[in-house]
C-alpha cells in the first residue's frame, strides 16, 4: 500500500513536470528519441522526458539592428551605414533543423548583404534612393533565409555617416544650387516684368487719357513719399510747349 502511494506520488510529480504551457505566439518543436516528431502548441502540451525533448520557438516579429558597416561605393566614397531588419519565423521546424543559431545567422547574412548591395551603387543613388535600396536588400536577405524558415518583413536604412570633407562639399554644392535657382527666378521675373511693361506701354500709346492718368498717379506717389507739392501740367499743354502734336 505504501509502495503504491509512493508510486502515485512519483507519477504525479512526473506528469506535472511534463506539462508545458505554450502561448499563442510560440510553438514547440518536439523530438522523440532525437528524431523530429512535430510541432506542438499553443495551449497545454505534455513532453515526456527523457524520451521526448522540445525546443521553444517564438513566432513574433523580431527586430535586429544591423551594426554600422563601412562601405566603399561604386564611385570610391567611403561611408558608414547602419540599418534595421525586421523578421519572423515562418516555419519553426526549418528554423531549428536547418540552422544552428538562426538569430546569429540572420545578423551575419544581413551585414554581408548590406555591404555587398550598397557597394554596387554610387553615392548619389544611396542618398536619393534609400527606399528602393532597402526593398532590394530585403529581397536579397529574404531569398537567403527562406530555406531556414525565416521571412524578412522589412529592412530600413537608418543611419548614413558621411566623411567631414564630403559633408562640406555637399553643403557647398547645395548652396551653389540655391544661388543658381535664385538667379534663374530673378531673371524670369525681370523677363516677365519687361513683357508686362511693353504691353502696358503699347496700350497707353493708343490711349492718351490712360497715359495721363498713370502720370498723375505717379506724381501723387512721389509727392506722398517726399512731402512735396507738385503742380501737374496737362499733357496737351506740355505738347503745345514742346511743339508736338497729341
Amino acid at each position: 500500500m505504501e509502495f503504491l502511494i509512493i508510486l502515485l506520488i512519483i507519477l504525479s510529480i512526473y506528469l506535472i513536470s511534463s506539462i508545458r504551457i505554450v502561448p499563442e505566439y510560440e510553438r514547440l518543436v518536439v523530438f522523440f528519441l532525437g528524431k523530429y516528431q512535430g510541432i506542438s502548441g499553443p495551449g497545454l502540451v505534455f513532453i515526456f522526458a527523457p524520451f521526448q525533448t522540445s525546443q521553444r520557438v517564438s513566432l513574433r516579429i523580431q527586430n535586429m539592428n544591423i551594426s554600422s558597416q563601412e562601405i566603399v561605393t561604386k564611385d570610391s566614397v567611403t561611408l558608414k551605414i547602419a540599418a534595421a531588419c525586421f523578421w519572423r519565423i515562418k516555419d519553426p521546424a526549418k528554423a531549428v533543423l536547418k540552422i544552428q543559431n538562426y538569430n546569429y545567422a540572420v545578423e551575419q547574412i544581413s551585414q554581408t548583404s548590406l555591404r555587398g548591395t550598397l557597394s554596387q551603387n554610387n553615392l548619389d543613388s544611396i542618398l536619393s534612393k534609400q527606399r528602393d535600396l532597402a526593398l532590394t536588400l530585403k529581397e536579397i536577405i529574404d531569398t537567403k533565409t527562406e530555406e531556414w524558415g525565416i521571412e524578412i518583413e522589412t529592412v530600413e536604412l537608418k543611419d548614413i555617416e558621411l566623411p567631414d570633407n564630403l559633408k562640406r562639399a555637399l553643403a557647398r554644392e547645395a548652396e551653389a544650387e540655391r544661388e543658381r535657382r535664385a538667379k534663374v527666378i530673378s531673371a524670369e521675373g525681370e523677363n516677365e516684368a519687361a513683357s508686362i511693361l511693353v504691353s502696358a506701354a503699347g496700350k497707353m500709346s493708343t490711349e492718351p487719357m490712360a497715359f495721363q492718368l498713370r502720370w498723375l498717379e505717379t506724381l501723387l506717389a512721389i509727392a506722398g513719399e517726399n512731402n512735396s507739392v507738385i503742380i501737374p501740367v496737362p499733357v496737351d499743354m506740355l505738347n503745345s510747349v514742346l511743339g508736338k502734336k497729341t
